[in-house]
């Protein structure tokens, strides 16, 4: 053995800086990878929460604005019912009387621009928002008429 051994156990003219060098590179490896292990816990977390927000705040909205829409319906139907009692039981001389009083639904809902029409079995269509069927529109073969002709009360609301 051409070198001696120092008291520290090294051969003379080896250093200790070998062993500290790997395990810098050990402990500086283990730190990335633990600070990325971190960071995609803490995003994957996040993501989760934020996604949670997102989700339970758009429910939250979309109950809101059914509300609303259901809110607006009701007003509509109970409207729709006065119109439907109403015509039922006034007295007209024609049917341009009655296209009269129908005139006052025209507009007055969003929902139902054109207003309240009515339908006969003599294939007579009232509409007060001034639409004439043609020569080929046939009430009684419409679908809004037939599923309304099942109905046993006395009035029916078709959205087409």
């Amino acid at each position: 053995m051409g070198m001696k051994e120092n008291t520290t156990g090294f051969a003379s003219g080896a250093s200790p800086k070998a062993i500290s060098k790997k395990l810098a590179m050990l402990f500086g490896v283990l730190l990335i990878c633990s600070t990325l292990l971190a960071e995609c816990l803490i995003l994957g977390f996040g993501y989760r929460m934020m996604k949670n927000l997102i989700d339970s705040s758009l429910n939250n909205e979309v109950v809101a604005d059914a509300g609303q829409i259901n809110k607006a319906l009701n007003s509509i139907f109970y409207y729709l019912n006065g119109i439907a009692d109403s015509t039922e039981k006034l007295h007209f001389e024609d049917n341009a009387e009655i296209i009269d009083y129908l005139a006052q639904s025209v507009g007055r809902y969003d929902l139902i621009p054109t207003g309240a029409y009515i339908g006969t079995n003599t294939d007579e269509f009232l509409d007060p928002s001034g639409w004439v069927p043609g020569e080929d529109y046939v009430v009684t073969e419409k679908k809004w008429y037939q599923q309304g002709i099942g109905y046993d009360n006395t009035w029916f609301y078709y959205y087409d």
